[in-house]
């Protein structure tokens, strides 16, 4: 194998999520991944994320222009269509419910 993957979830007071790549080749190789979670949320208007501020998204409602994510908390409303995807490097942000106000 070229590379050896290690997934690591953590259920505790907020959920972990770690993603390790090992690249056993002796030549470089292109890695890409993605992942996601999905909740089951009955009101997305309750529903605050934080742990992102200081880090870059990119807003694909305006032709995926990258933005510095300058607010503590992130909300989404019900007519969001599509929350910013999140380029952050090792990213660490947790999910609070209900919804905290900074």
């Amino acid at each position: 194998m070229p590379f050896r993957a290690i997934y690591t979830v953590v259920f505790a007071q907020t959920l972990s999520l770690w993603l390790a790549v090992q690249n056993r080749a002796t030549h470089p190789i292109i890695f890409d991944e993605a992942l996601h979670t999905y909740f089951a949320i009955s009101d997305i208007s309750t529903i605050a994320i934080s742990g992102l501020a200081g880090t870059t998204y990119i807003d694909k409602t305006e032709a995926a222009r990258r933005k510095p994510q300058t607010a503590a908390l992130v909300t989404i409303n019900a007519g969001d269509r599509q929350a910013p995807l999140v380029d952050a490097g090792p990213l660490q942000a947790a999910w609070s419910w209900p919804k905290q106000t900074a």
